[in-house]
C-alpha cells in the first residue's frame, strides 16, 4: 500500500490531552540513558554525503496551530534559536512535518528527522519493557495472567524525554516571539 504525504492541517490531528507521562529515563538501559541525557555526545563530527532537506507539507500558519496545540499539551518548548544545535558547517537540523490521513476525519503527523539523524551516531534497537511491567502485574513463578494489549491511541505521547534533549530536536522553520504568542 502506499501512504500519500498531505498537507498538515491542525484541525484533523488529534493529540492526547497531555503529553510526556512517563519519564523515559526510568525505564531504559544505562547506554540509553547517558544518551538521552548527553545528546552532544550523539553528534558525529560530518554527516556521510551532504545534510538531507526535511520535507515540509505545513503552510506556516497551519504548522504554528499544531504546535500550538502541542504547547499547550505540553509537548513542545519555545527555545531561542541561538541555543539549537546546527550541523557541522552551520546546516538547519529542524524537522520537517506532514501528514498522512488515518481515516476520513483525521491525520497522523509525521515529522521528517532526517536532517538530525544524518548527524546523529546511530542508536542500537532499544528492548523495551513488557507491558506488565508498567502495571506492576508480575506473576510469581507458577502464576500466570493473560493480559490482552491493544494498540492504545496516542502512546507514542505518553514518553517524555529529559530537558537536555528537548533543544535537540528542534521542529520547523523557527518563529519569531510575536509569532508564538
Amino acid at each position: 500500500a502506499v501512504t500519500t504525504a498531505l498537507p498538515l492541517v491542525a484541525d484533523r490531528i488529534e493529540l492526547p490531552d497531555k503529553g510526556g507521562l512517563l519519564k523515559t529515563e526510568d525505564w531504559i538501559s544505562d547506554e540509553f540513558r547517558k544518551r538521552l541525557l548527553d545528546p552532544f555526545g550523539d553528534m558525529k563530527e560530518t554527516g556521510d554525503g551532504p545534510c538531507p532537506r526535511a520535507f515540509n507539507s505545513a503552510n506556516r500558519r497551519e504548522l504554528l496551530c499544531y504546535l500550538g496545540k502541542r504547547g499547550n499539551r505540553q509537548m513542545v518548548v519555545a527555545f531561542p534559536a541561538r541555543e539549537i544545535p546546527r550541523g557541522p558547517k552551520g546546516q538547519n537540523l529542524a524537522s520537517g512535518n506532514f501528514a498522512v490521513a488515518k481515516d476520513d476525519y483525521e491525520d497522523r503527523a509525521i515529522r521528517d528527522r532526517r536532517p538530525k539523524n544524518w548527524i546523529e551516531r546511530a542508536w542500537p534497537q532499544p528492548r523495551l519493557c513488557h507491558a506488565s511491567v508498567f502495571g506492576n502485574l508480575i506473576p510469581k513463578p507458577h502464576q500466570f495472567r493473560r493480559l490482552t494489549i491493544s494498540d492504545l491511541p496516542y502512546f507514542f505521547h505518553s514518553c517524555g524525554l529529559p530537558r537536555a534533549r528537548w533543544i535537540h530536536d528542534p521542529v520547523g522553520p523557527g518563529f519569531t516571539r510575536a509569532e508564538l504568542q
